[in-house]
């Protein structure tokens, strides 16, 4: 029995053990507990933190509101001139916060500026205006007349009146007359003032003297075309024949009928009873001295079909 109780004693943890174990558990929950509050230190400032970084993006958001909203003034302008209202051109009574267009005449409303009434004298310019500048009120402008716009590179249109005379320049006026007597046998609608082209035909004439000089053209060409189908001809003979067309194109040239008449007689080999006449420049008809049917003779140019082209 003895020996149990001595077992059971000495199983027993003494006073020294006890206290040692207390101490420790101490100590393990302060070390526990100091954590705790460093973490819990540490997760206030990251809060703060976050909200001071907050507070600075919603302020920085508003100061640069607020200084847009300054530049974009309506009263303010460049140069440092407030402008403290805007009146119309025309109509200076009629006043306006803010610019626009005035609703009488549709012009851009003027600025007036705060240094208008302080400048002095009407004519002194402000300070903060380059030197010679002179300044007139509205009222003074529509008085006088006066009209303010911006600088623009725009084209327009001007008309001036004046005094003169027209008339033709004779170193163009074109005379057209006759080298024969004949008759007219066609006239078109070509009055007075009427424009007419190059080689236009105005009228046509009949003259018995064509006949002749027009088979004399007519002949030696039939011969070139004969020279050149055969070939047995010599060069004299051809440069005969070719002289004798140049002459008949001359005496055709002379008689008054156009070069435009002469290619078409070489390209048809065809007499014509017709002559024309024709437009020898574009212009317009000065007087027109013909008429159908008249007989006329030549170098008669008040009774001819005198036809004056610019």
């Amino acid at each position: 029995m003895r020996a149990e109780h001595a077992a059971a004693f000495q199983r027993l943890p003494s006073s020294n053990d006890l206290f040692s174990s207390s101490t420790g558990a101490k100590l393990v929950a302060a070390k526990r507990g100091g954590l705790a509050a460093r973490l819990a230190v540490r997760e206030m400032w990251k809060r703060s933190y976050a909200i001071y970084l907050l507070l600075l993006v919603v302020a920085s958001f508003l100061a640069g509101t607020w200084y847009s909203k300054r530049g974009a003034n309506p009263g303010s302008a460049p140069g440092g001139r407030r402008i403290l209202y805007y009146i119309d051109p025309m109509h200076p009574a009629y006043k306006s916060d803010k610019p626009g267009i005035a609703p009488d005449c549709g012009m851009q409303l003027e600025p007036v500026y705060a240094d208008r009434g302080t400048s002095g004298a009407e004519g002194a310019a402000p300070p903060s205006l380059p030197a010679g500048t002179v300044q007139v009120n509205p009222e003074s402008q529509q008085i006088i007349g006066i009209q303010v716009g911006q600088v623009a590179k725009t084209s327009g249109i001007q008309g001036l009146r004046l005094l003169g005379r027209v008339a033709a320049d004779e170193t163009r006026i074109y005379r057209l007359n006759t080298a024969i007597d004949g008759w007219v046998r066609e006239t078109f609608h070509n009055a007075t003032g009427s424009l007419v082209k190059k080689d236009e035909v105005l009228a046509t004439f009949y003259s018995p003297e064509f006949l002749s000089a027009q088979q004399a053209y007519i002949y030696p060409l039939g011969s070139l075309d004969r020279f050149q189908t055969t070939g047995k001809e010599t060069p004299a003979q051809i440069a005969l024949t070719k002289a004798n067309v140049q002459q008949a194109v001359d005496s055709l040239r002379n008689l008054g009928m156009g070069e435009f008449q002469i290619q078409e007689m070489s390209r048809t080999r065809q007499l014509t009873q017709n002559i024309w006449v024709t437009a020898p420049a574009t212009g317009f008809i000065l007087a027109r001295n013909i008429s159908l049917g008249q007989r006329f003779e030549k170098g008669r140019l008040a009774q001819t079909p005198a036809l004056r082209c610019l």
